[in-house]
C-alpha cells in the first residue's frame, strides 16, 4: 500500500478545524497498522527483516494487552518487539497544534523534546502515563514462534507525532532507545512515525510502502462495497 509522505504529514501535523471531525474516524479505521507499516519500513531500510503479527501481547499478570508483537531479524538474531501504538497527532487533546511540515530543525526539534519531556520521567526512569503506556514495560505471554537463547523481547511504543530525547536533530532521532528503572526490561525502545516521514522527504522521497495484510485486507472489503 503506497502513501503519499507529504500529504500524510499535511493530514496529521496540520491542525484544520473542518477536518478535525473526520480525523478520528479514518485513525480508528486505520488502526495501529498505518503506524506499524511505518516501523517496518524502518527496520527494512536498516537491514533487518521485519514482520508484523496478528497477535496481541498479553500481559502475564493483568488483562493488559498491547497492539501487536513485530518479529525483527537480521545478524543471526530475533527480537520480538511487543509493541504499543499511539496514533496521538495535533488532533489529540493536549497536543500542540503549532506542529507544521514546514518548521525548521530548531523549531522541530524544541516541539519534539517537549512531547519527550511529557511523557518520561527521567527521574523515575518511566512514562508518565502508567496506564496507557507503563503497560508497554510488563512481562507478556511468550510469544508463538520465541526460541529459548534465539529469540529476546523488547518493549517498543510508536508514536505519530514527533517526539526525542535529544536537543539536537539527528539521523537517527526518529528511533531511539531509554533506560528505565525498577521495570521488568531495562530498556524501550521509542518510534516517531512523523519525524521518520521527515527524514525520508528530506531525502527526496514522496510515497512510501506503509502497508500490512490486515490493513491491505480492510481495504479490499471496502472496496467490495464503496464505488467512488
Amino acid at each position: 500500500m503506497k502513501v503519499n509522505i507529504p500529504k500524510l504529514l499535511e493530514f496529521y501535523d496540520v491542525y484544520r478545524p473542518e477536518r478535525a471531525p473526520h480525523v478520528s474516524g479514518i485513525t480508528t479505521f486505520l488502526g495501529a497498522d498505518l503506524i506499524l507499516g511505518i516501523v517496518r519500513h524502518y527496520f527494512e531500510g536498516v537491514g533487518f527483516s521485519c514482520r508484523i503479527t496478528t497477535a496481541e501481547p498479553s500481559a502475564i499478570e493483568s488483562r493488559q494487552r498491547l497492539d501487536r508483537w513485530l518479529v525483527v531479524s537480521g545478524n543471526g538474531k530475533e527480537v520480538f518487539y511487543q509493541t504499543e501504538v499511539k496514533n496521538w497527532s495535533v488532533y489529540t487533546s493536549g497536543v500542540p497544534r503549532t506542529l507544521s511540515p514546514v518548521m525548521n530543525a530548531r523549531q522541530l526539534n524544541d516541539y519534539a523534546r517537549e512531547m519527550y519531556q511529557k511523557q518520561w520521567n527521567e527521574r523515575t526512569g518511566s512514562f508518565t502515563d502508567t496506564v496507557n503506556l507503563g503497560k508497554v514495560l510488563l512481562p507478556m505471554s511468550e510469544p508463538e514462534g520465541f526460541v529459548e537463547g534465539v529469540s529476546s523481547v523488547r518493549p517498543l511504543v510508536c508514536y505519530w507525532y514527533p517526539i526525542t530525547n535529544t536537543t539536537r536533530l539527528r539521523l537517527a532521532s526518529h528511533f531511539f532507545t531509554l533506560t528505565t528503572k525498577r521495570a521488568a526490561f531495562p530498556e524501550v525502545d521509542i518510534f516517531s512515525a512523523s519525524l521518520y516521514l521527515r527524514h525520508l522527504a528530506s531525502r527526496g522521497n514522496s510515497t512510501i510502502d506503509a502497508g500490512s495484510a490486515k490493513l491491505s485486507a480492510t481495504l479490499g472489503l471496502l472496496k467490495g462495497f464503496i464505488q467512488v
